[in-house]
């Protein structure tokens, strides 16, 4: 194993126990039969969302609606994506009810087992969206978990 694949391992297992201890800070509310969590991350952003590519009209009819706000923050909504055909481990990230891409598959089944253990389908943490420029036309969304 080269010193690339170290990295990249280690640095998936600090993900890991980022979302974890994340996950274990959060504020359960019981507002519907469907429970969800409210998590508040570190602030440092550094879980990136995955096949945004596919939802770039998506991203940019809410970037044009303003739904980013002039900071580009807003908040995500991660819900299990159980009828994932792809992938029986997926969670979907949503930003104002539109679907925008989901979590990796190597930290969306730690973060199913974490929210299942809490006993809720779905949380909401803070998101940064970048991209939509001249410079970077393309959108990206990271998560503050």
């Amino acid at each position: 194993m080269d010193i690339e694949h170290v990295i990249a391992a280690i640095m998936v297992c600090t993900l890991l126990v980022v979302i974890v201890l994340a996950l274990s800070r959060a504020s359960k509310t019981r507002l519907t039969p469907e429970e969800r969590m409210t998590i508040n991350g570190p602030g440092n952003y550094a879980i990136d969302v995955v096949g945004e590519s596919f939802h770039q009209k998506e991203l940019e009819q809410l970037d044009g609606e303003g739904a980013f706000g002039e900071d580009r923050e807003c908040q995500a909504e991660l819900l299990l994506d159980d009828k994932n055909k792809y992938d029986k481990n997926a969670v979907a990230v949503y930003i104002a009810g539109v679907l925008v891409g989901h979590l990796s598959r190597q930290i969306a089944p730690v973060f199913r087992r974490e929210l299942q253990k809490h006993g809720a389908v779905r949380a909401f943490v803070r998101a940064k969206v970048f991209g939509g420029t001249k410079k970077k036309p393309n959108f990206g969304i990271w998560l503050d978990l």
